[in-house]
């Protein structure tokens, strides 16, 4: 359960982050009150995926978050367009 709010997580930063740099044209879809929405969706996913861990499994999900960003980041470089 914990894996998919992070995933989540992940993808409502990801759209924030990506809809911040590219403009909309006409007819696309807009998410109302950004960046209030998002950020209460990661707020929201954070408390309820955390809300009654122990000290080890904080020590477990901060492992399978490191894990997840250098994974991320390894096949970003390596698949990178701009590399090319």
């Amino acid at each position: 359960m914990l894996h998919v709010l992070m995933g989540i997580n992940y993808i409502v930063v990801h759209i924030l982050v990506s809809r911040a740099y590219v403009p909309l044209s006409p007819g696309q879809f807009e998410c109302p009150l950004v960046p209030f929405t998002p950020c209460l969706g990661i707020y929201a996913n954070f408390i309820l995926g955390t809300a009654g861990l122990t000290g080890s499994n904080w020590y477990k999900v901060a492992i399978f978050q490191a894990l997840g960003i250098i994974f991320y980041l390894c096949y970003g470089l390596h698949h990178s367009t701009l590399r090319k």
